[in-house]
């Protein structure tokens, strides 16, 4: 659906309308209606509305109901109400809108700036300006361009260039978008949203926490923004708060989705019924890398993937949470990929047909039907091991999983049978910091049918080396030693972290 929110819309667009007409607008917004009947009862208002109000609604009726013949009937209302009212901004944010849900984006941000200019304290013109610049940094600012060049020889040369200076050209463009609605609207949280993705893209971690430590002051019952928080805390390697504000955004969840955030690795199939609390919480105890630590590290990456996939994948104006997202879900299971390759969507021209075929291919893409012709834009994450490859499928910001495989298979495969085979993936930070220490185990009888149990262990001075002055043996440290107990099922019987 192309739909944004009609009643949020409303409220923005300061407007006399006429009372009749106002009633009826108040009416198409009960969604128990069917779709036909809200139309009509616009259509109805819009013959006796001035102001352009009525056909605005109506055109982002036909926004939501979506639709080949539904979206160019969105375009036609949204035009007629800016035909009635010229300097409204926020019927040139809907037509702005409208433009880059079809995947017109350079169209787009043309509306924007148009409704910037003539209602200049206006968000949503704004909004939608920032949001076509942010695109544009996505595309730019980590990414590079290879140019092959095929010589008479066969041989092929290739040369690559850097374009992170447009994507900061972009991402300052946006901030200065972004910062000055955030004056005119502080409250309004799909500004902020967009504003905290550019500052984490931009890595501007400092803009970000001060931006939602910010919000947090007005707004402390805000899930994503705790979670943002987090993200931000712990881009600056401030694991304390980054974990509290985890903590307390996972608090504030609905159960339904505190289940689903945390048990995403114990289900093969998302849709199946949820494990309780307890069963969770031994999940992650049996897979913390290192128990001498206050943290859970995989756990906190765990809550930093989950914080991403929701600033980078949700959609806040749609109520799209980022983690329910194929992309979200693949970004939380297996983080963030070693590389990135996108596909523009193709489309064969067929040039060698007769002249009625041309036509009518010239005709589907017209009206934005695709023939067999066509295909996708895609994006492939290449990971350690395996890849995965998402295909953009209506033209817009929807992205679906489309095949996986792992290098040690031949057939691709479909996401359900993917994860059997690769439930997640997560790179052990002291995997090569790990050492194993000589010990013995000795195990007693005890009292009253217990068993006593003494660990002893050292540290090999010939084996030792100082970081500090390269020198082997030993030298005046301080380490922590900890005993940790669990039962089969992970529940933590002993724990015990002292200084030496």
């Amino acid at each position: 659906m192309l739909g944004g929110v009609l009643i949020v819309l409303f409220t923005l667009c300061a407007v006399r309308i006429d009372a009749s007409v106002d009633s009826l607008m108040v009416v198409a917004t009960d969604t128990t209606l069917s779709d036909d009947a809200r139309v009509d009862l616009l259509k109805q208002a819009a013959k006796d509305d001035e102001t352009g109000a009525a056909m605005h609604a109506l055109g982002r009726l036909y926004m939501e109901i979506g639709g080949v013949s539904k979206v160019h009937s969105a375009e036609r209302w949204l035009k007629r109400a800016i035909n009635k009212d010229k300097e409204n901004g926020t019927y040139l944010a809907s037509l702005a809108e409208y433009f880059w849900r079809i995947g017109r984006r350079t169209t787009a941000i043309t509306y924007a700036k148009r409704g910037i200019e003539r209602d200049p304290n206006n968000v949503l013109p704004l909004y939608w300006a920032a949001r076509f610049e942010m695109w544009e940094m996505t595309k730019t600012l980590d990414a590079e361009q290879v140019d092959y060049n095929y010589g008479d020889d066969a041989r092929v040369t290739q040369v690559t260039f850097s374009l992170e200076k447009y994507g900061i050209e972009a991402r300052n463009a946006a901030i200065g978008l972004l910062t000055r609605a955030v004056a005119l609207a502080p409250d309004y949280w799909p500004i902020h949203h967009l504003l905290g993705l550019v500052y984490f893209e931009g890595r501007m971690e400092g803009e970000l926490v001060a931006l939602f430590e910010d919000y947090l002051e007005r707004h402390a019952d805000n899930v994503n923004a705790h979670f943002f928080l987090g993200l931000g805390y712990q881009a600056q390697d401030r694991l304390k708060p980054a974990f509290e504000q985890y903590r307390e955004g996972l608090k504030q969840m609905a159960p339904q989705d505190q289940r689903f955030m945390m048990s995403v690795f114990v289900m093969a199939d998302p849709d199946s019924t949820s494990p309780n609390i307890d069963g969770i919480r031994r999940f992650w105890t049996g897979r913390d890398p290192l128990y001498l630590t206050e943290y859970n590290e995989r756990l906190l990456e765990h809550s930093r993937r989950v914080a991403y996939a929701d600033l980078r994948f949700g959609d806040p104006l749609k109520g799209i949470s980022g983690w329910h997202t194929d992309k979200g879900q693949a970004y939380i299971r297996y983080g963030h990929p070693i590389s990135v390759v996108a596909h523009p969507a193709e489309f064969r021209t067929e040039t060698d047909l007769p002249g009625f075929m041309q036509d009518y291919l010239e005709r589907s893409v017209q009206w934005q039907s695709m023939s067999k012709n066509y295909s996708f834009r895609e994006e492939l994450w290449r990971y350690d091991g395996f890849t995965l490859i998402f295909e953009n499928t209506d033209t817009r910001d929807y992205w679906e999983y489309r095949i996986g495989w792992l290098d040690s298979e031949v057939n691709p495969l479909a996401f359900d049978t993917f994860i059997e085979y690769k439930p997640d993936h997560f790179v052990d930070p002291y995997k090569m910091k790990r050492y194993t220490a000589p010990y013995q185990l000795a195990q007693f009888r005890g009292k009253n049918g217990k068993s006593r149990v003494e660990l002893y262990y050292g540290l090999p001075v010939d084996e030792l080396t100082s970081e500090e002055d390269g020198r082997p043996g030993l030298r005046d440290v301080e380490l922590k030693q900890g005993i940790f107990l669990f039962n089969a099922n992970w529940d933590t019987l002993k724990r015990e972290v002292v200084k030496v």
